[in-house]
């Protein structure tokens, strides 16, 4: 999804998007957090929309709301239902974390920017220049690098939630936006495809290794309680324009 306000096009917000995309972001909420038909993770639509001016980032959501209530005849509710989660907890001798510098702003999502050159680290994933003050990540075929400039805790949960076999729930009581890298490898790659192709157990360490050793926290398995969006109603096809 690209443009809105904010943007260099704030009247305008278009892109191609699953039904899951398009809710998570209407209604503010998690993956983990949407209960709904299968088919939200196939079905993709392209959007068009203008933005009325004047319009607020804070007021793109509820128009979505309301576009998915008119069009696609969209009813939710909300409920709390008790997960398995990992709780993000500060590990004994604690955090490894440096406190990002107050002239740093808060990094955001925004319009994608020119990659700038980068060079080979040590361990062997890419380096971003020095000065460089974007959170950023990397994916590659053996892992992922991960380099925030100011991010917060519930920030690093979410994105630890997608590395995750369950929800990564923020549990350090750690405030404010810090400074920090992070590399792990990925559980294993198979370096064919079909029956009896070879797994690959690449160098470095895994999520929850990594997470203790590099930032001094832990991913403690936990139960807790965690609101969930569930689709009671929702069509594949919109009514017309």
């Amino acid at each position: 999804m690209r443009g809105g306000p904010g943007t260099s096009s704030p009247g305008q917000m278009s892109g191609e998007a699953t039904m899951r995309v398009l809710l998570l972001r209407a209604y503010d909420v998690k993956s983990y957090q949407l209960s709904g038909p299968a088919w939200m993770d196939t079905e993709r639509y392209e959007i068009a929309a203008k933005i009325p001016a004047g319009a607020t980032k804070e007021q793109v959501p509820g128009m979505l709301q309301a576009l998915l209530t008119e069009r696609f005849h969209g009813a939710v509710h909300r409920e709390s239902s008790e997960l398995s989660v990992y709780g993000l907890v500060v590990a004994k001798g604690g955090p490894k974390l440096k406190p990002a510098a107050p002239d740093n702003p808060d990094v955001t999502p925004g319009q994608p920017e020119p990659m700038p050159k980068m060079t080979v680290g040590k361990d062997g994933f890419p380096e971003f220049p020095p000065g460089y003050n974007k959170n950023s990540g990397l994916a590659f075929a053996q892992g992922m690098k991960i380099w925030s400039k100011n991010r917060t805790m519930d920030s690093l949960a979410d994105l630890l939630s997608g590395q995750s076999d369950r929800p990564v729930l923020d549990m350090t009581g750690l405030q404010g936006g810090y400074e920090f890298t992070l590399s792990f490898r990925f559980e294993r790659m198979k370096t064919a495809s079909g029956e009896g192709a070879e797994v690959t157990e690449f160098p470095g360490e895994l999520v929850h290794a990594a997470v203790q050793s590099q930032l001094g926290l832990k991913l403690e398995p936990r139960k807790a309680p965690v609101e969930i969006l569930v689709v009671d109603q929702i069509e594949k096809l919109p009514t017309g324009n």
